[in-house]
């Protein structure tokens, strides 16, 4: 049964990356300046927060429970996330969805991995040692083919920006381990409660303050013909992300309490990005390089070898 809730985690981590691309070719594109795409990725971190808020209250009969421990942890996940949302839109905004789906996935996979085996005395084995080397060359292989644009600068911005997020998003995945772990968290969904409630204001305000000084210096993308109609399709999207992520998130937190993060994250980085990498080619017609066939097929191998190692 646990590892049900693997996969589905790995069904829903690859509809969102989908979606934060169908999102991502409505709103931003990249001859947008810095500080208009990350006002469109704070008003993302602000409407998805505050649907997956509404949604888990209820869940929850609007009761939910509150630590100092748990508040906290949430506080540290919420700075987190919000980095890994701006630095998945401007990746995006750069280049293929296989490549996104690789920094923010490895990320999430490789940290916790590590902080398995230093902090949680998880076991080790040659296994697992092979499989975290070849994501690490999973890793390098995709910075080779053409992403970000043609010239040195941009190549160095995309970059940092994909080193970024792995960053950002592998830092979540441990915070969300060492949660589960402790015995003074909370439970799973007054702990998503906990962090929706810190990341909807977190986000607003940086949203508000980008709104408004964009509009003083006329930094902000025109609006669609049909306004109405593109606004609408917008919601229909961050709704629909919104309840993905919240029964995704919660599955992975359910897993996290009963496998170990040298197992966990390595199984769900390998399934993700098979399956977003397939997602790319059929509805977004990405052509993947030769480069990110090899990654993708390196991922896929660590994750075997790391499901034999259980």
């Amino acid at each position: 049964m646990d590892y049900i809730y693997v996969l589905l985690v790995v069904a829903g981590s690859t509809l969102q990356s989908c979606l934060t691309k169908m999102y991502q070719s409505r709103t931003v594109n990249s001859s947008m300046t810095v500080s208009a795409v990350s006002e469109k990725s704070f008003f993302l971190g602000m409407s998805l927060s505050a649907s997956a808020w509404v949604i888990l209250l209820v869940c929850k009969n609007f009761s939910p429970e509150v630590t100092v421990f748990s508040a906290v942890n949430a506080l540290l996940m919420s700075v987190g996330g919000t980095l890994t949302t701006l630095f998945g839109i401007m990746i995006l905004s750069r280049g293929k969805i296989s490549v996104y789906t690789l920094f923010l996935m490895l990320g999430g996979m490789i940290l916790p991995f590590l902080a398995g085996a230093v902090f949680w005395e998880e076991q080790l084995s040659v296994l697992r040692i092979t499989g975290l080397l070849l994501l690490v060359i999973s890793l390098v292989l995709p910075l080779f083919e053409k992403n970000g644009g043609n010239n040195t600068k941009d190549i160095k911005i995309f970059a940092l920006l994909c080193i970024g997020l792995f960053l950002a998003n592998g830092s979540n995945s441990v915070v969300a381990k060492y949660h589960q772990t402790a015995p003074a968290h909370v439970d799973t969904i007054s702990f998503m409660i906990l962090r929706e409630t810190i990341n909807t204001p977190l986000n607003a305000a940086l949203f508000l303050f980008l709104r408004i000084k964009n509009r003083k210096t006329n930094d902000y993308s025109a609006a669609p013909e049909n306004k109405a109609r593109h606004i609408a399709v917008n919601w229909v999207i961050i709704i629909t992300f919104a309840a993905v992520y919240c029964a995704s998130h919660f599955f992975n937190l359910i897993a996290a309490s009963v496998l170990d993060a040298s197992l966990q994250f390595p199984v769900i980085t390998g399934g993700t990005l098979v399956l977003t990498a397939l997602a790319g080619l059929l509805f977004f017609r990405e052509k993947l390089g030769k480069f990110s066939l090899i990654s993708i097929a390196a991922a896929f191998a660590a994750t075997v070898l790391f499901g034999v190692s259980a």
